[in-house]
């Protein structure tokens, strides 16, 4: 099954991810803002994905950090700003691609990354 680790992200957005993974039977762990504590529970955790904020203005350092630290994990950035997420498959055997954001292809992402 697959889990997740979400990120930090403003309210309506935090609840709307969490919604969303928690309808689809996804556990999931809610996250602070700081990139540590998103390592910590990283190792914690052992999630197949983690969901960021793409327009966290520290998007990209936070997922070079994850990717660096488990590079088997996918990344999905979801951005509430242009309704797209992207996503950066684990393992890198696959090449990132971007889509509009729904909650249909967000729980096709994490369960995707699980069945690898």
């Amino acid at each position: 099954m697959a889990s997740a680790l979400v990120g930090d992200f403003g309210a309506v957005m935090r609840l709307g991810v969490l919604g969303v993974l928690e309808d689809a039977r996804i556990p999931c762990v809610s996250e602070p803002a700081d990139e540590s504590g998103i390592l910590q529970r990283l190792d914690a955790g052992h999630p197949d994905v983690v969901v960021v904020d793409w327009d966290d203005r520290r998007y990209e350092a936070v997922a070079a950090s994850v990717l660096a630290r488990r590079p088997g994990v996918t990344v999905i950035a979801c951005s509430s700003n242009r309704l797209v997420m992207r996503v950066v498959p684990g393992r890198r055997e696959l090449d990132s691609y971007e889509s509009t954001l729904s909650a249909q292809g967000l729980v096709e992402a994490v369960q995707a990354a699980s069945a690898r």
